[in-house]
């Protein structure tokens, strides 16, 4: 290879886990992949001079590894490289982009503890000043100390394919225990404010003071002056509480007390609007991939609740082609002042790319029907292609997933006299959902529903059943259902029984064990 390009065959591209060529020259570095039959013209991936900062030759799993570090604070792997490639890297590290290649020896103890680092792109553990991995920043999307001494750190998959059999880090729990020797107002970030009485209480403890470290460093993927828009305080049903509400350019972030998260655009796929039945609030649904989790708790909904009419003064941080993206309505079209929940609707937000499905079913001009799931009270909102119920636990069925409905004590000559019936909806993977307590008045729009969207309705067996056993109930006596006569006020027939004979012995009750008397009477019998 000439003096102004050097290239490496046989090279792996993590995360990414593409096998091609790597080129390095003066104007930046250029990654190809090898043709496949799924990408036949596959997409180079180049990074520029002026972009890199640091440069590592590590050993990996497969060879060993170049890592570079970017001005952006992103990390980018190259493996596959061999012993004798060095020399090659080192020189051209130096000659095209005037960068040391530090070489580090990563610790093979095997050991689960160690020193770790929150550096400004990425959070390290080291053994004896030997690197033993190390986490990046840029994929973080939640940081929250789980318990006394533990700190839960989640990231983002970098693989969204269904179809992609790897492994991938989503979570890692780190365990540490002591005092930072700070106090609250000496943590970075908390120099503004005030020493309050908390300060008294003592210091703060490692894992918190490694949880703040991490939230400041990170500040998951932006600064805070590309805030686009900001809403505080904002109230959430699931998972319950209040959260500050951040929206960037590329994702939302929500700050809580307890728990932060990062909501990268494309981990949303849906969203729906519906207003509750009081006509005064607003559930805003957010379906997220991968689910938010707290603990062991997964949420792949989010439910928010806003006052229909409340109005709040937000400042907004938009660009022209934001509030006038091309191809179709921005916010500035939108009147102002508008209800509070307005940029996060599915329709006119310019957060998301299309419009995105929103309740479409009324009945008494209200969107929701006021139903339970189990113990759980709520309303069951029929879509224009979904089925939804809200706020807990979120259901979200599509129609393409029915298999057919039932309508549980609707018609029953046993229950003419309930105000209510059930809804059992089959799924075609075999699961059913059952909604109770539903109000008859909503059966024939909701059987209308079912039928105007090509769901299959299938009538009540049971229901079927029960309405012949009262019919039968009714045409028969007391003597006939129960099998033997009833007492009441009519007095019975009585017949005097001819074989009866008054203290026969054939006749008493047989003798028990207990019984006194018996062994007596027989004595008395075989005397006479």
């Amino acid at each position: 290879m000439s003096d102004r390009i050097e290239e490496f065959s046989n090279i792996l591209r993590y995360p990414h886990l593409e096998k091609g060529k790597l080129r390095m020259a003066e104007s930046g570095l250029g990654f190809k992949p090898a043709a496949s039959p799924n990408q036949p013209q596959p997409t180079v991936f180049t990074l520029r001079t002026e972009n890199l900062r640091v440069c590592l030759w590590q050993r990996a799993s497969i060879g060993f590894r170049l890592r570079l570090g970017l001005g952006d604070r992103t990390i980018v792997l190259f493996d596959g490289f061999r012993r004798e490639d060095f020399d090659r890297v080192q020189a051209a590290m130096k000659r095209f982009y005037r960068l040391t290649l530090e070489a580090r020896e990563p610790s093979v103890r095997g050991w689960n503890w160690g020193e770790v680092e929150v550096q400004s792109d990425s959070v390290a553990m080291s053994i004896h000043k030997r690197p033993v991995f190390d986490l990046p920043l840029s994929k973080l999307a939640s940081s929250q100390i789980t318990g006394r001494n533990e700190i839960s750190l989640e990231f983002t998959p970098v693989h969204t394919d269904s179809h992609f059999m790897g492994d991938e880090l989503i979570e890692t729990r780190l365990y540490m225990t002591g005092s930072s020797g700070l106090r609250p107002s000496q943590l970075e970030g908390a120099k503004d404010k005030p020493e309050s009485a908390d300060d008294e209480e003592g210091e703060v403890s490692k894992v918190e003071a490694f949880n703040e470290d991490v939230k400041r460093k990170a500040d998951l993927g932006q600064a805070m002056g590309d805030v686009l828009l900001s809403f505080p305080e904002t109230l959430f049903l699931t998972p319950r509480g209040r959260y500050d509400v951040d929206v960037f350019s590329a994702f939302i972030r929500l700050r809580g007390k307890t728990y932060d998260y990062k909501l990268p655009y494309t981990g949303i796929h849906r969203i729906f609007e519906a207003h509750k039945p009081d006509d005064l609030h607003v559930y805003l649904t957010v379906g997220v991939e991968p689910a938010v989790r707290q603990g062991q708790t997964r949420y792949p909904y989010l439910v928010l609740q806003f006052a229909k009419d409340e109005l709040s003064d937000v400042q907004m941080n938009l660009e022209k082609y934001v509030l006038d993206p091309p191809g179709r309505d921005g916010l500035s079209k939108v009147p102002f002042p508008a209800p509070f929940h307005l940029p996060f609707s599915p329709s006119p937000s310019p957060l998301y790319p299309s419009p995105l499905p929103t309740s479409s079913y009324s009945v008494d001009h209200h969107d929701g029907l006021k139903s339970s799931h189990k113990a759980n009270e709520g309303f069951l909102f029929p879509m224009e292609s979904h089925l939804v119920f809200l706020p807990k636990p979120p259901i979200i069925l599509s129609h393409k997933e029915v298999g057919n409905v039932v309508f549980m004590r609707a018609d029953s000559a046993l229950t003419s006299s309930a105000r209510t019936f059930d809804l059992k909806i089959n799924l075609r993977n075999g699961n059913e959902h059952i909604f109770s307590n539903i109000s008859k008045e909503e059966h024939p729009p909701l059987v209308a529903y079912m039928r105007n969207r090509g769901i299959k309705v299938v009538k009540d067996l049971s229901e079927s059943a029960d309405v012949r056993g009262t019919v039968n109930y009714a045409e028969s006596s007391e003597e006939d259902v129960m099998g033997v006569p009833m007492g009441g006020d009519e007095e019975e027939d009585e017949e005097e029984d001819e074989d009866f004979v008054p203290g026969k012995a054939g006749d008493s009750d047989v003798g028990e064990e207990y019984d006194e008397n018996f062994q007596e009477s027989e004595d008395e019998d075989a005397m006479e």
